[in-house]
């Protein structure tokens, strides 16, 4: 790439991408030159078009292992090559001559003399006495005036290899009519299917694959151009404040959900506490605070966001998941008979259930036990809400494995092979589906006191929140009166500390105790 005539910003979002997407520069290059765009993948020129563009937009950037065949080794051989093979060939052919680094010399030049005119004697080199050779499928002429000897084989009468006129570089035959050497048949070319980096750009649709995949995206914050810095040190400087940056690791979703949590809804409600619009801070002891007006309303909002988010990650990837079996024995299940299952998939079977399906089961009961031994974190009682609904979500997609075909037809055949195999599973399925239930049941029930613990937590008002009492206590003893799971002392009695801890809370941010009683009684009546 063209480092003096490009766009600087382009250098600068090349350092940015390459750095975020850990990939080499000259990915960023092949793209910047369009010599792996595909079909209608955006170029340079639309990414030119973003940033000169008066709206706001984002781009994101993603590397995909392009698929692509190529050779293995070099396709042609070069002739240099042939003659030394061919060199080693002619040494090979004549074992007892002394000179053969001459005659190869001879021949590798092209200069066909007659060796034997250089004996010191003056005697004529002895030719061979050799007919021409008669194979009609030989294309070279022999002349008897051009061979070689050696003179120590004249010496002892013996006649030296004949070397034909036609013979060139390495002994390759040169063509009858024209004497050019022609070509050696070329090598069988061995080809490879090899994985090819390449940088693509994504400006408005963006392919479904590349939410599994890490890919760093770009987004304007105001709808005007992006200006030009004079050098690339100034890009720093006026192009970070152009735009928002950032990278996804693959799980787009999960990542989301965490952002969201840890990220943008702490910045938020931190940001309006800072500024007044809070009504208080947030304890020490992990209690959350309400806020009042629009503001108020946009936490609740983002706060129940969150949650549908998380169980929605917990409902997709599950914190649990239950070990497949192999494709042979889910055919052998599908096909309905268990009785006829042969002894040796009864034992794969088995070893499954007792091994990670057992493990996963007892790791969640595990968790579930310490879940309620430690109770919601937020002292409030929409955490309660929150807690049972983080609950259903994860046995819900527990108990959907546990109920999926491929479980139950290993047990049934197993059960039929030995009911006894199965005791161990019927009881850790059975616990996980009460635990089910009770949480689905709670859910259910505790949804309907949603808007009144709402208004609980987001009330600033004393008066207001003492017109509101009345409405809330009435559905809390019709949880009590119809749940099977809230009508005991210890399930109510909690969810009402938990009340009791958010009216003490208004009362806390809206009395100040250290001038309440300096103020007059009708002030502190009203």
């Amino acid at each position: 790439m063209d480092t003096e005539n490009i766009d600087v910003r382009f250098l600068w979002l090349k350092q940015k991408v390459t750095a975020a997407l850990s990939c080499n520069s000259e990915l960023f290059d092949d793209f910047c030159e369009g010599s792996t765009t595909i079909d209608d993948d955006p170029t340079i020129d639309d990414l030119g078009f973003f940033l000169d563009n008066s709206t706001r937009g984002a781009v994101l950037f993603y590397v995909y292992d392009n698929l692509v065949e190529r050779p293995v080794q070099a396709e042609a051989t070069s002739v240099a090559n042939a003659v030394e093979v061919e060199k080693e060939d002619v040494e090979d052919s004549n074992p007892d001559s002394k000179d053969s680094g001459e005659i190869d010399g001879t021949i590798a030049s092209g200069e066909n003399e007659d060796v034997g005119d250089a004996n010191s004697n003056g005697e004529s080199a002895a030719k061979s006495s050799d007919p021409p050779s008669e194979d009609p499928g030989d294309s070279r002429v022999p002349d008897s005036s051009l061979k070689t000897e050696d003179p120590d084989a004249n010496a002892n009468g013996q006649e030296s290899a004949s070397v034909d006129e036609g013979s060139t570089e390495g002994g390759i035959p040169a063509d009858d009519a024209t004497g050019n050497t022609p070509s050696p048949d070329p090598t069988p070319v061995e080809m490879e299917v090899a994985v090819v980096p390449v940088l693509r750009m994504c400006t408005e649709t963006i392919p479904s694959f590349v939410s599994a995949t890490k890919s760093f995206f770009i987004a304007k914050r105001n709808a005007a151009p992006v200006p030009t810095p004079a050098s690339l040190e100034e890009c720093a400087a006026d192009l970070n404040p152009q735009f928002e940056m950032g990278s996804l690791n693959g799980r787009s979703l999960v990542m989301f959900e965490q952002v969201m949590s840890n990220v943008f809804l702490p910045l938020l409600a931190n940001e309006y506490a800072a500024n007044g619009t809070l009504a208080t801070a947030q304890y020490a002891d992990g209690s959350r605070t309400s806020s009042t007006g629009a503001e108020d309303d946009l936490l609740q909002s983002m706060r129940k966001f969150t949650a549908q988010l998380r169980r929605l990650v917990v409902n997709i990837e599950g914190d649990v998941q239950l070990q497949s079996l192999s494709d042979a024995d889910l055919s052998t299940l599908r096909e309905g008979d268990t009785a006829a299952i042969d002894d040796a998939i009864l034992t794969r079977l088995q070893s499954v259930m007792d091994g990670p399906w057992r493990e996963s089961m007892e790791n969640l009961l595990t968790q579930m036990e310490k879940d309620t031994a430690r109770g919601p974190i937020h002292p409030g009682p929409l955490a309660e809400l929150e807690f049972w609904m983080s609950r259903s979500s994860t046995l819900t997609a527990v108990f959907e494995q546990l109920g999926s075909p491929m479980v139950q037809h290993t047990r049934d055949a197993l059960y039929a092979a030995s009911p006894a195999s199965v005791e161990l599973f019927d009881t850790q399925y059975n616990t996980i589906r009460g635990l089910y239930v009770e949480a689905k049941d709670n859910v259910k029930f505790l949804s309907t006191l949603e808007r009144h613990f709402k208004n609980l937590e987001t009330s600033t008002d004393l008066a207001d929140c003492e017109d509101k009492l009345p409405s809330m206590l009435h559905a809390l003893r019709m949880v009590w009166v119809i749940s099977r799971h809230y009508n005991t002392d210890a399930r109510m009695v909690a969810l009402m500390q938990r009340v009791s801890y958010q009216l003490a809370h208004l009362v806390r941010t809206q009395i100040d105790p250290t001038t309440i009683l300096q103020l007059p009684p009708a002030a502190v009546a009203q």
